[in-house]
């Protein structure tokens, strides 16, 4: 008897799987969201708490003391954060008169080329004002939503940081025998996805932080070091983020009331550290764990933000990075591990070759 399925049944029955699978996450994100983060984090902070152990630690405070340095770097971030906003806070009735006055001639420059009043040009743009408020809207909420979760998240973080040996353990004693290996491989190279991404991520936040706050002062834009911050923090999210950083910086230019050397200093400083970014830090900081594709890195993102708000903006990369690895180790599966991994790793390594010849950074 031929139970085999014809293609378009199996192709309904993938579409089927996927839209139960991400309406699961949309209706659960309030559970799995912080359980996420904190599984995430767990797979960063393992080494540490290791190390922590092996120092004659028990395991009850060396998941404490990491916890607390993670709490000591999101307030040390948060402070130095504060500080800036405190300081901008002054200059927001000045910032604001200056978009006036140049929306006010940007309004008029409009009325002479195209005709059109300035009532005219307020009606066609309410409705793309009200989709991009609606948007700002959604972005600020999940954001709030997500610190509120911050708590929760913590808590997880210490247990599962406590118990983190059961956890393998419990899929040691549910798959095969002859599958142990293969278990173990892909509980073991996961892990090191996550920490080497979100490590490497975050050191390129601090190295991408000084080299805006150097390019901006230089460029003269003011509050350079408070939208450095931002820009550098914003990088978490590929493409996406820098796109943002980028029209938040035109638009405090345009506030300024700065001539258009301004404009152009600051596509080149985000030109250059990008080019920096990714032929010469990346590489060594972050490697090629987390190797996905552009198509499918923005594509992720998107469903990320539409299922999770931010939170799934941040952790869409590592949690695709971990289900590649599962796919690639799963014959089966092998053919979309593929189609997701980014092909250009030999191209870009030959290019991240030739930058550090430049610089001189070859061994």
């Amino acid at each position: 008897m031929n139970t085999r399925l014809s293609p378009l049944v199996s192709v309904n029955l993938i579409l089927l799987l996927f839209f139960l699978v991400f309406g699961g996450l949309y209706l659960a994100a309030d559970f799995l969201v912080p359980l996420a983060f904190a599984a995430v984090l767990t797979m960063l902070m393992t080494p540490l708490c290791k190390k922590l152990e092996a120092w004659g630690l028990p395991k009850a405070l060396a998941s404490f003391a990491c916890i607390l340095l993670l709490m000591l770097c999101i307030v040390g971030v948060g402070a130095l954060l504060s500080t800036q906003i405190v300081r901008i806070s002054n200059d927001l009735p000045s910032i604001e008169q200056r978009l006036n006055r140049e929306l006010g001639s940007t309004q008029q420059w409009v009325q002479e080329k195209f005709g059109l009043s300035p009532e005219e040009q307020k009606k066609m743009m309410q409705g793309n004002s009200s989709s991009f408020g609606s948007v700002i809207g959604n972005f600020l909420r999940s954001f709030t939503g997500l610190m509120s979760n911050s708590a929760l998240v913590l808590v997880y973080l210490f247990l599962l940081l406590y118990y983190r040996s059961r956890f393998p353990t419990f899929v040691m004693k549910v798959v095969s025998e002859h599958q142990k290996e293969q278990a173990r491989e892909i509980i073991t190279e996961s892990s090191h996805v996550a920490q080497q991404y979100l490590l490497g991520r975050s050191i390129l936040i601090v190295i991408l932080g000084i080299l805006y706050s150097i390019g901006l002062t230089v460029t003269g834009l003011d509050n350079a070091l408070f939208l450095a911050l931002i820009a550098a923090l914003l990088s978490i999210i590929p493409y996406v983020g820098n796109f943002i950083s980028v029209a938040i910086l035109l638009a405090m230019a345009l506030a300024q009331g700065g001539g258009p050397y301004l404009y152009i200093g600051i596509i080149a400083v985000f030109a250059v550290t990008q080019f920096i970014e990714s032929y010469l830090l990346e590489p060594y900081i972050v490697g090629a764990e987390v190797d996905i594709h552009p198509f499918f890195t923005v594509v992720i993102i998107i469903i990320g933000e539409l299922i999770w708000g931010v939170a799934g903006m941040i952790l869409a990369i590592p949690l695709l990075g971990m289900v590649k690895i599962v796919f690639s180790h799963i014959e089966a599966l092998e053919p979309y591990a593929y189609l997701i991994g980014d092909t250009r790793d030999e191209d870009k390594g030959h290019t991240s070759k030739k930058v550090k010849d430049w610089f001189g950074f070859s061994s």
